[in-house]
């Protein structure tokens, strides 16, 4: 009987059509191409290249300055006492070049961070807009391409995302 009521069971199951089985609808997004491809993308990041571009001039002016006492220094007929004084200006110069450039490091990084912010507070209406009108269910992030090992191509929607986000003003 047991035999019986297990070969029903399994044969329930066999003939249970697949699609009565819910299915996702999934689309891709490459948010970084978003970013680098989109005009406005392309602009927020040269906005902070820009912004950025002064600071590395200053430590660029700064590292000149050093490699001109370096080469005095290595003259022989320096007097002791221009020596002495060109050797404390060179450690002083080098500990405020490496200020500059941790200060440049860690504007750098939080700029980047509220840009980014911005952008994705910019750009997730955006991909929500077509995940609804599409009906996707599921929109999942393919930058850097680790999450995602393989998209087919039909499912990605970072195009229709991109001229969305060019349309707007």
């Amino acid at each position: 009987m047991f035999r019986r009521l297990a070969g029903l069971l399994l044969l329930a199951i066999v003939i249970t059509p697949a699609h009565a089985a819910p299915s996702t609808s999934v689309a891709v997004i490459n948010s970084e191409r978003v970013l680098l491809e989109s005009k406005r993308g392309q602009a927020m990041v040269q906005s902070l290249n820009l912004q950025l571009q002064e600071k590395r001039a200053l430590i660029h002016t700064m590292q000149s300055e050093i490699e001109e006492i370096e080469q005095k220094l290595s003259s022989d007929s320096l007097p002791p006492a221009s020596r002495n004084h060109l050797q404390s200006e060179l450690q002083q110069r080098r500990f405020s070049i490496k200020q500059h450039h941790e200060e440049l490091e860690r504007e750098t990084s939080q700029e980047k961070e509220k840009r980014l912010r911005q952008f994705a507070r910019e750009v997730d209406p955006l991909i929500k807009e077509v995940a609804k009108r599409q009906g996707f269910e599921l929109i999942l992030d393919a930058a850097m391409g680790r999450s995602v090992i393989f998209v087919d191509g039909s499912i990605d929607i970072t195009g229709k995302v991109i001229e969305l986000y060019d349309a707007q003003q």
